[in-house]
């Protein structure tokens, strides 16, 4: 091999470490114990957006109908785990709960199998899927708690990957002989359970009494916690789903066994466009302005609207993928906050993403009524989604101040005050030196605090840590970077700035 081949290899070698090493920080655990959320995003697709489980269709309830009860179901559930979050934090850790309910999930899926060939009588077809929807939404909810451990960097990746694994396993049981696809989507739901290992994390609130503590934690009531809750921007979202609940009623299929195989292909290439156009903006606007996404996610919904106004001609797989971007955008967003505001102001995470996914649903429950009602009139419909949406903005910017996510410097508005520009510059040289000595996301949020002058008690306080654990994490800061102490390390941010200036 010549010198220059030489060369060309060690550098490629150095690049494929440093990516390797700057993924793996992202995660604070490692990214196969949370692969089980990747069975249960491809239940959920299984159960409403494939054909699957259907034997026929003689049986059948209209799938509008199908999709009310689903959606109120999924509202039900979620309203009761938001009541019920102080008593269930952390739900993750409550194993036999969680059987119990995968197995009653995965007992209605093959109820819908039932009713479909005519076992059971089609009215029953409200009962399996309410059970589906009710059962799913709380594993979902045990699910998001887990993943939102591994920091808002980290939980993004992990949520875009698991999808994506979700949305490809669920394109390989559509394929498979119905037999075996039915037995495996009635398995989901259990195997989902099978890598959530309930694991002591700082980042789960809990108001059980520990060794340590001398008096038992003070429990907050639901009351309590709403009045810490952004609630305009939750209602914004919840605008902006009912747009989503609209345009899907509309392009509910007549058969939904009858699906080409060009069209399944389009719509697992819509899903997969969507979410990576939505995490890629989600971690931008992370890092620059949180507001970003809504004001990416809204025009997106309003091309939709307009997309279905006109004639048949345009596929509907663009209107699809124009909602199912913006909505991915504005859910990803809200989940960020929510983790941030989850641990500045002490709130069980369960609560904020059940609030999050009542209101969701309440919202697409609205749209789809809204749309059977009027008979699926697309121009009245495009109309009043508009008016929607236009007040989801006005909501939005009257609740910028709630538009604010740890790491980002920015919100509703573009103030360019001097302070701003170089915090923002402190922030990305930051990132950049986690990402050089492969920092944990927390391990980068100590050094955060840390390098701006606090002392350990102030990050005992703000990161809800004990003094130990902030001293094991500065260890481990200290042993990455090769310094000893708060002085060597800014000595090493001044010399990356330099190298930097000076590239």
């Amino acid at each position: 091999m010549t010198e220059q081949g030489r060369r060309a290899s060690a550098l490629a070698k150095t690049m494929a470490a440093q990516l390797s090493s700057g993924f793996a920080g992202l995660f604070t655990h490692p990214l196969r114990l949370f692969l089980g959320y990747s069975f249960l995003s491809a239940w959920n697709i299984l159960l409403y957006s494939s054909g699957v489980l259907l034997v026929n269709t003689t049986n059948l309830l209209p799938l509008s109908w199908i999709h009310l009860t689903s959606s109120a179901a999924v509202v039900i559930g979620a309203a009761l785990i938001a009541l019920a979050a102080v008593r269930l934090t952390p739900l993750s850790h409550k194993r036999e709960l969680l059987y119990l309910i995968a197995a009653i999930a995965a007992l209605a899926t093959a109820g819908i199998v039932m009713v479909s060939a005519g076992v059971l009588g089609a009215n029953w077809m409200h009962l399996c899927v309410a059970l589906t929807a009710s059962t799913g939404v709380v594993l979902q909810i045990a699910w998001l708690e887990h993943i939102a451990t591994q920091g808002i960097k980290g939980t993004l990746a992990c949520l875009g990957i698991t999808t994506i694994i979700g949305t490809i396993l669920q394109l390989l049981i559509t394929f498979a002989p119905q037999g075996a696809g039915i037995l495996i989507t009635c398995l989901l739901p259990v195997l989902a359970l099978l890598t959530l290992r309930p694991f002591a994390s700082e980042r789960m609130i809990s108001y059980q009494a520990n060794d340590k503590e001398t008096t038992k934690p003070q429990v907050p009531t639901v009351t309590q916690l709403l009045k810490l809750t952004p609630l305009a921007l939750t209602f914004a979202a919840g605008i902006i789903f009912f747009s989503m609940g609209a345009i899907r009623t509309l392009q509910l299929p007549i058969d939904p066994t009858i699906v080409s195989l060009g069209e399944l292909l389009l719509n697992l290439l819509s899903s997969l466009i969507s979410i990576v156009i939505a995490l890629a903006i989600a971690l931008y606007s992370y890092r620059m302005n949180t507001a970003l996404a809504f004001y990416v996610a809204i025009p997106c919904i309003m091309i939709a609207s307009l997309l279905i106004a006109v004639p048949t001609s345009i596929p509907g797989v663009l209107p699809q993928t124009a909602v199912n971007t913006g909505t991915d955008l504005v859910r990803l967003l809200v989940f960020m906050l929510f983790i941030d505001l989850s641990q500045s102001k002490r709130i069980p995470f369960i609560f904020l993403i059940a609030l999050l996914i009542c209101v969701q649903f309440a919202g697409t429950l609205l749209g789809q009524l809204f749309a059977v009602a009027i008979g699926g009139n697309s121009l009245l419909i495009s109309l009043v989604m508009m008016v929607a949406l236009v007040v989801a903005m006005l909501v939005l910017v009257a609740a910028r101040s709630s538009l604010r996510v740890a790491g980002s410097e920015a919100s509703i508005g573009t103030g360019d005050d001097s302070s701003d520009s170089a915090n923002r510059s402190t922030e990305r040289l930051l990132e950049e030196l986690a990402s050089t000595y492969a920092l944990s996301p927390r391990q980068y949020e100590v050094l955060k605090i840390w390098i701006s002058g606090h002392n350990s008690a102030y990050i005992e306080d703000q990161l809800h840590i004990s003094k130990n654990t902030v001293k094991t994490h500065l260890n481990h800061i200290y042993a990455k970077t090769g310094t000893a102490n708060r002085e060597e390390l800014l000595l090493l941010m001044e010399k990356h700035a330099t190298e930097k200036s000076d590239i």
